[in-house]
């Protein structure tokens, strides 16, 4: 039997592996009904990229099209647990670097919601810090499940912090409040959302990290010490 390679879709879009024959045909329905290519990648809505492909492996900038995208050095988006992963924010004009980001664009803008492609600059910041915080974990001497999720917690708490950092870089770090009546008035100089959100964040993250690191083992007393000793 001759290998023809991987299944395409009439139109050439190659089909991931990991696509079922039920995916395959939303694929193909969605690209007759455009008649041009799409991306075909599953969103979180269960339904297909609509976006143009632009990258050899047939997926657009978001599915692996883009340098941040595909598998990461030390297979960090296997670590992606979907539900947390949620907390990745859906790429669109409410993000504070719409205007500056390579991944921005009107076709962006014309898929509904729930098909918008995960910002590929917090995917890998929750990948990243959810592997790192799973590696903690490894000096603990007991597998803790509730750790695990304090892990992607930690990693949740990090794109939150991302994000906080990215809205201070486009507004300024103090806001003035003006008060005026009759002949008074005064400016009110107070610390903007975005950096009061900032700092917050940085708090409860180092809080929650302190959670991941091992406990010390507690001292024996001298009875104790004894009785082990006797043990031996």
């Amino acid at each position: 039997m001759i290998d023809s390679g991987p299944r395409q879709t009439p139109l050439g879009t190659p089909c991931s592996p990991a696509w079922d024959d039920a995916h395959i045909a939303l694929v193909e329905a969605e690209e007759t009904k455009r008649e041009s290519r799409i991306c075909g990648a599953r969103t979180l809505s269960s339904g297909v990229c609509a976006l143009a492909p632009n990258h050899d492996n047939g997926r657009c900038k978001f599915h692996g099209g883009f340098d941040l995208t595909g598998g990461q050095p030390g297979n960090r988006n296997a670590v992606i647990h979907g539900l947390y992963s949620r907390c990745v924010q859906a790429c669109g004009d409410q993000c504070p670097m719409w205007k500056t980001c390579p991944c921005a664009g009107p076709e962006v803008l014309k898929l509904s919601p729930p098909d918008r492609p995960r910002c590929p600059y917090e995917t890998v910041e929750y990948n990243t810090a959810l592997t790192d915080s799973l590696s903690k974990l490894d000096r603990h001497q007991h597998d803790d499940a509730t750790l695990r999720h304090t892990a992607h917690h930690v990693a949740m708490l990090q794109v939150m912090l991302l994000r906080a950092a990215a809205a201070i870089a486009e507004n300024p770090f103090i806001d003035n409040a003006v008060t005026t009546t009759g002949n008074y008035h005064k400016i009110h100089r107070k610390e903007s959302p975005y950096l009061l959100a900032f700092m917050r964040i940085t708090s409860e993250l180092r809080r929650t990290l302190k959670l991941l690191e091992p406990k010390s083992p507690r001292a024996l007393s001298v009875p104790e010490r004894h009785a082990q000793l006797h043990r031996a």
